[in-house]
């Protein structure tokens, strides 16, 4: 059973749907294998390799205690890109998505900040060098006045993906104790080297038309990636909501967050 589906996402709009996961209400304890910190220790180096780090890699396993499942890989059900106009104009349906590679970042700084409890953030640089897409898909439309089509299997490789990225929110106080709420996700990609689009059975399988066509497709792949990444970045970001929403939302924050 898959813990993130997207129903439909067109025209710039996101929109998941979340299947519910046995997960207890308030309050929970992170296991004894999660990072911790002290509150006077959070402009540390070790402290915010410790929790950046360790965080990714238990994320990348999955964290039951939580109701987190594994994301590495991580499935998405559904995806949907509504043709917008441009120069590339597609309707694209993505089935069965299976995501790779997230979890595998290398963190290059982060910070911390707790000073105003209304306005929260931990915000963190890393790197992944690939990560990689792999759906069933039914594509129609045009890129550079060139019609496209096609519906079958398709892999998108990305490579050295340099991002900031982080939940943010404000303080609650349930029960007498407090929560960070994380009412939005900050994303802001720095760079992209390269993506590779693999789309097979173009034109019904004719290799004689989908080949160039392909080739096309990989030598501007900018245009194709400017078309799909609004979409795509609404996806992720309200993935990332969820992901924070299910630690934070369950766990007080002293309990992450040491004194």
């Amino acid at each position: 059973m898959n813990l993130y589906t997207v129903l439909s996402v067109a025209q710039f709009t996101g929109l998941l749907l979340f299947t519910p996961y046995a997960v207890d209400a308030l309050s929970h304890s992170l296991p004894s294998s999660f990072p911790r910190c002290r509150k006077a220790e959070l402009d540390t180096d070790r402290c915010k390799n410790v929790i950046f780090e360790k965080s990714l890699h238990l994320l990348g396993k999955g964290i039951p205690e939580l109701g987190l499942p594994s994301i590495n890989p991580l499935e998405v059900a559904e995806l949907i890109i509504g043709e917008s106009g441009g120069p590339v104009s597609l309707s694209v349906r993505f089935r069965n998505a299976v995501v790779t590679g997230l979890t595998d970042a290398t963190f290059y700084g982060g910070k911390f900040d707790f000073k105003d409890k209304n306005n929260m953030s931990i915000i963190f640089t890393s790197a992944v060098e690939t990560v990689n897409f792999d759906a069933d898909y039914e594509m129609s439309g045009r890129m550079l006045l060139i019609p496209l089509s096609g519906k079958g299997r398709c892999k998108f490789t990305y490579y050295n993906l340099n991002s900031t990225l982080g939940p943010t929110g404000k303080m609650i106080t349930i029960k007498g104790k407090e929560y960070f709420n994380v009412t939005d996700f900050y994303i802001l990609l720095h760079k992209i080297e390269n993506v590779n689009f693999q789309f097979d059975n173009l034109f019904n399988g004719d290799k004689n038309v989908g080949s160039p066509i392909l080739k096309l497709i990989n030598d501007n792949w900018q245009k194709l990636w400017g078309e799909m990444f609004p979409v795509f970045l609404e996806v992720f970001k309200n993935l990332y909501i969820t992901l924070a929403k299910r630690v934070f939302d369950r766990v007080p924050f002293d309990d992450i967050f040491l004194d």
